[in-house]
């Protein structure tokens, strides 16, 4: 990183992508580090549920629970 400080024009642009290229290589190399597989596991109970895309699960406010 003090080595790209010194540079101008491409070659500053290529040192830096140098370092983000050994960052994402050695450094970090799980980077994305979390894909979510959603499960919902509930009572036969609930009637009418909903998947909530923006909150990532079960939409609460239209669910319902029989006797």
């Amino acid at each position: 990183m003090t080595a790209c400080a010194a540079e101008t024009g491409d070659q500053l642009v290529t040192c830096w992508a140098n370092v983000d290229k050994d960052l994402m290589e050695n450094v970090v190399p799980w980077v994305p580090y979390l894909f979510d597989n959603n499960v919902d596991v509930f009572s036969s109970r609930i009637v009418n549920y909903q998947f909530d895309q923006f909150a990532g699960l079960m939409a609460l406010d239209q669910i319902g629970v029989t006797g």
